[in-house]
């Protein structure tokens, strides 16, 4: 029995020396092997509050910052302070107060996200930088024009017209510094052997007046990319003419016809285009005149086709060749479609006829071979003297016929008794 208790005398002992050694182990652990100890933590990344919401509110904006980043040396119990890293620390900035454009020098908070017991037994023994400057612009906007370049081709026969874009501007948002060196914003449009007219999208470059490209932080734009149209037309040359109706002894192949300019340069559509060849300007009588003619006449065109040359009028002149005048004293008046139960006669008696033909022809042509004819299927029923318009014929000779058509006869109607 003595033995026994001797044995729990011993155990008991045993426990208390147990306890004894791990206290005197803790404290070698906390006093030699966690002794206080220095951390750098590098490249700790910077975050400001009211950035994008109270200072975009008050038309601000962060233009630059004197850095990104932050570096803590950081003292501490080595169990606290050996594990942390950037990823555990907060550095913000506070810009919540700025409420005008300029630079300010800014503490930083410094907060140990990641770091659980013993966060507030760390002690920051230096910082670098020790402050942030952050400099803070007046927002603007304003709308840009664009301005594109072709960086292509079209195919012979083909024309690039004015390139149209849509929208036309674009509103540039950011720094009033910035905002106030942008001038254009600048597409290039590249394409390749066009035929037809072409759409498609396209990105711009933001520029100065001297096309240098402007960027900067806070840059925005009311798009990101612009429709373009590019408009390509057939250019065709087309020839003018005027169409001779023959007449007075002159044929087609009597006529000289000059005209300035002889051919204009079209654009319009391939469709359009093919199926012109001719342009006429109006039509010419050959017996409206004895030898020559001149006169102006509109250029006439197809809608959708436009003149490239740029004319609007053409000079026309008509010249006859071969043949020569003569005037006869005309006696032969005749009378037709007098209404019925009425009379007609021809108070004037003769007239001067002018003729043309060729030389031979003209030679065997007397008054007798000319005869006035006047219509009066459009008087009626109508009586008193009226002076009428009468048509020459000349019946000896083919070929042969009166110039011009001022040939009035004056006839009196009177209803039969």
């Amino acid at each position: 029995m003595k033995k026994l208790n001797n044995i729990r005398k011993s155990k008991t002992l045993y426990i208390i020396i147990s306890i004894l050694a791990s206290v005197l182990l803790w404290m070698y652990v906390v006093n030699y092997e966690n002794k206080d100890v220095n951390n750098t933590v590098s490249g700790i990344e910077v975050e400001y509050i009211g950035v994008d919401e109270i200072l975009a509110d008050r038309q601000l904006v962060v233009t630059g910052v004197s850095t990104g980043s932050v570096d803590l040396t950081l003292l501490g119990k080595r169990s606290v302070v050996a594990p942390i890293s950037r990823g555990d620390v907060r550095i913000t900035v506070d810009l919540t107060d700025i409420r005008s454009a300029g630079e300010y020098d800014r503490v930083y908070n410094v907060e140990f996200t990641g770091v659980g017991k013993g966060a507030e037994d760390i002690f920051i023994i230096s910082k670098t930088p020790e402050y942030i400057t952050v400099k803070v612009d007046q927002m603007s906007k304003k709308p840009v024009e664009i301005k594109g370049d072709f960086d292509g081709s079209v195919a012979d026969g083909y024309m690039l017209e004015q390139i149209e874009y849509e929208p036309e501007t674009v509103e540039v948002m950011g720094p009033a510094e910035l905002v106030s060196q942008i001038r254009y914003a600048h597409v290039v449009v590249q394409r390749e052997n066009l035929t037809r007219s072409v759409t498609g999208i396209v990105s711009f470059t933001l520029t100065d007046e001297n096309g240098n490209p402007v960027s900067g932080d806070g840059l925005t734009t009311d798009v990101q990319a612009v429709k373009y149209t590019v408009p390509v037309v057939m250019v065709k040359d087309v020839v003018l003419g005027v169409d001779l109706i023959p007449g007075g002894g002159a044929e087609e192949e009597n006529a000289i016809v000059e005209i300035d300019p002889p051919v204009i340069s079209l654009t319009g559509s391939a469709d359009i285009l093919n199926s012109i060849n001719r342009i006429s300007l109006g039509s010419v009588d050959l017996s409206e005149f004895a030898t020559a003619f001149s006169r102006t006449f509109a250029i006439p065109l197809p809608n959708d086709v436009h003149n490239l040359s740029g004319e609007t009028e053409a000079e026309v002149e008509v010249t006859l060749k071969g043949l020569e005048t003569k005037r006869i004293i005309a006696t032969n008046i005749e009378i037709n479609n007098i209404s019925d139960g009425y009379s007609a006669d021809a108070i004037t008696q003769y007239k001067e006829v002018l003729i043309r033909g060729k030389a031979e022809s003209l030679e065997n042509i007397d008054a007798d071979d000319v005869v006035i004819v006047v219509d009066l299927a459009n008087i009626g029923q109508a009586v008193g003297r009226y002076s009428l318009p009468g048509r020459v014929y000349v019946d000896s000779e083919e070929n042969v016929g009166a110039v011009g058509s001022s040939y009035t006869i004056v006839v009196d109607i009177t209803k039969d008794e």
